[in-house]
């Protein structure tokens, strides 16, 4: 047996450090600050577009189980921002269905290269009235946020 106890004390420190490295990467996980600025159009009811910003700012956890954009551990101004109005202080790509849709009112890709929002006009146009008003980003085609924006439309049918 006591041929065994290096052998076995070995195997449990290797098995305590790779537990205490999980753990690390599940509740840390590697941070990248973020602050990109892209151009988007917001599509009235009426079909009108207008040119906007969606500002997506904070820290951005990557390799995490939850990657998510978050406010919080420090960032307390981040968040997803819709010329210069905030519509989500964090987004947590955890909390989406199969569409990626969150809450019904937004969705973002994984890698934020598509990204689509349902706000009021009156939030992000301070001199519009009220209304609905879907915002893409310039880069995306009709083609990617079409679907998206239909999910979009059809999802607040079932939330009022």
């Amino acid at each position: 047996m006591k041929k065994y106890t290096p052998i076995i004390a070995a195997i449990l420190a290797l098995l305590l450090l790779a537990g205490g490295l999980y753990w690390y990467s599940y509740h840390v996980g590697v941070k990248e600050k973020i602050d990109r600025t892209v151009d988007a159009v917001a599509i009235l009811e009426d079909g009108r577009e207008l040119d906007c910003t969606v500002r997506f700012l904070g820290t951005l956890y990557v390799d995490h189980p939850s990657t998510e954009i978050d406010q919080f551990h420090g960032d307390y101004d981040g968040g997803i921002w819709i010329n210069d109005h905030m519509v989500l202080n964090s987004y947590s790509f955890e909390r989406t269905d199969e569409h990626g849709i969150m809450n019904g009112q937004y969705y973002l890709s994984l890698d934020m290269s598509l990204f689509a929002a349902k706000v009021d006009a009156a939030d992000i146009f301070p001199d519009m009235e009220s209304q609905t008003v879907y915002v893409v980003l310039k880069s995306n085609t009709p083609e990617e946020y079409s679907p998206i924006v239909e999910l979009l439309k059809n999802e607040s049918k079932y939330q009022k």
